[in-house]
């Protein structure tokens, strides 16, 4: 698949770009927002999402991690643009023992948090505020996890509660961490989005006060801008943090999403000069966009997988017989051609050609409905029933979910297989799936 970078936030998006121009019929939040254009220094983003909530640790969701991570926050490393290298970020530097298992992590110094209206840091970030990031991702008693308990899926899914086992503060510009095992991806681990530093001071003050949930709904982090206000399915304002300590690299003093659900009219908005910058375009739109002349369409190749996952939980899906019937009966070229307009690659590994670990030996399953009517007869699930969920928003691993899902459900008609198509409102959606 194709993917292109928006250098503001780092999202692996497709994007389409514009100056900004005057447009007609705006709402009042959109004449507000394109008011704020005229400013020189004002980007105005077309999202596709309300966020669920402003803490990366408790989401997966690249509409979470836009609108919270990349803005408001730093990660300890980040990533080199355009790909998986490890560079430095609030950390400067790290020594890595000889046997792989300790990680001595040197802070960078000077480093402020962002200041808000419900917020006024009284000291630089330090080694406290890695600490309390590292422990509320790993240890359920901790005592913040004690008065507002999350769930944290990427770190529970990466291992890191069992991997590590000691946090060490050696001084306020060091800390040491402690691994069980050697973790060959540990680093990459922490820069991504759920790992990135919240504020240990912020956090003892929404313990004082009882208002622990805060952290997710008034965002406090050290990144080029500060939290300034939510609408939801309207708007996210954000200011330029006047003390980021990468300030050289931000060029603008505003950031305004606006949230705009159908890409479509997201692409409309672009080029109509209601919107800088748009994120997640179907590829039917594309052409149509590159051909108005209005907005200019950036792509490269992405680091994206789709997949359809199984409820293993659920009758007849848990044999391993009916799963790979299922596989079988799907024309997956079909899908890459109708779907990501032949943009997208089969694939054949769970990480794209693009990512290290990636193995070129393995082989897809054949398409092959008769054998995948057998399979399912040997199983006894002939006629089975099964709901099929799918996004009610773009992503660039699926950028017409719905148009995937029905193609699915024909595929799996022929081998005697009935889905049921479901989808909720983005946040409803995510919400119903980790239960």
């Amino acid at each position: 698949m194709q993917k292109s970078l928006f250098k503001l936030t780092l999202l692996a998006t497709l994007i389409l770009g514009v100056s900004a121009c005057s447009g007609d019929n705006k709402t009042t939040d959109e004449s507000a927002a394109s008011s704020d254009a005229k400013a020189a220094k004002t980007l105005l983003y077309c999202s596709e999402g309300s966020p669920a909530g402003f803490d990366p640790a408790q989401y997966t969701a690249g509409t979470d991690f836009d609108a919270s991570a990349y803005p408001i926050y730093n990660g300890l490393v980040q990533f080199k643009r355009d790909g998986t290298e490890i560079q430095p970020g609030l950390a400067e530097s790290w020594d890595i023992s000889e046997d792989g298992k300790t990680y001595t992590f040197n802070l960078r110094k000077g480093v402020k948090f962002g200041k808000t209206d419900y917020f006024t840091p009284s000291r630089d970030f330090n080694a406290d505020d890695l600490i309390f990031t590292l422990k509320r991702l790993t240890n359920p008693d901790f005592e913040f996890n004690k008065a507002y308990p999350a769930e944290f899926p990427y770190s529970v899914g990466m291992g890191l509660p069992d991997i590590i086992s000691n946090i060490e503060k050696v001084d306020d510009y060091t800390v040491k961490v402690t691994l069980n095992e050697v973790n060959a991806p540990f680093l990459q681990n922490l820069a991504m989005p759920f790992a990135y530093i919240n504020s240990a001071e912020y956090a003892d003050q929404l313990m004082a006060s009882g208002n622990e949930p805060d952290i997710n709904n008034k965002p406090v982090g050290t990144g080029p801008f500060v939290f300034t206000s939510y609408q939801k399915d309207a708007q996210i304002r954000y200011t330029k943090n006047p003390d980021y300590w990468d300030k050289d690299n931000i060029y603008i003093d505003n950031l305004v999403f606006v949230i705009t659900k159908d890409s479509a009219v997201r692409a409309q908005k672009v080029q109509a000069g209601e919107c800088h910058v748009s994120a997640y375009p179907k590829p039917a739109e594309i052409e149509s966009v590159k051909k108005s002349g209005k907005a200019t369409v950036l792509d490269q190749p992405g680091f994206n997988v789709g997949y359809v996952g199984y409820n293993v939980e659920k009758p007849k899906l848990s044999d391993l017989k009916v799963r790979q019937a299922l596989d079988m009966a799907i024309n997956k070229d079909a899908i890459i051609n109708a779907v990501y307009q032949s943009e997208g690659l089969k694939a054949t590994n769970p990480m794209p050609p693009t990512q290290w670990g990636y193995d070129d030996s393995l082989k897809d399953a054949p398409y092959d409905v008769e054998k995948a009517k057998a399979l399912i007869k040997e199983a006894g699930a002939d006629n089975m029933n099964i709901d099929l969920w799918y996004m009610p928003v773009q992503r660039p691993y699926n950028p017409n979910a719905k148009l995937m899902a029905e193609m699915l459900q024909a595929d799996w008609a022929k081998i005697g297989v009935n889905a049921k198509l479901v989808t909720y409102e983005w946040g409803e959606y995510l919400k119903r799936a980790a239960t």
